[in-house]
């Protein structure tokens, strides 16, 4: 369960940082 969290939170923040940034 904890394992999963981060794991699908990484790509999400990564994602919308990368929208941001562009």
């Amino acid at each position: 369960m904890r394992g999963s969290l981060p794991a699908v939170a990484l790509p999400e923040i990564l994602f919308r940082r990368s929208s941001c940034t562009a």
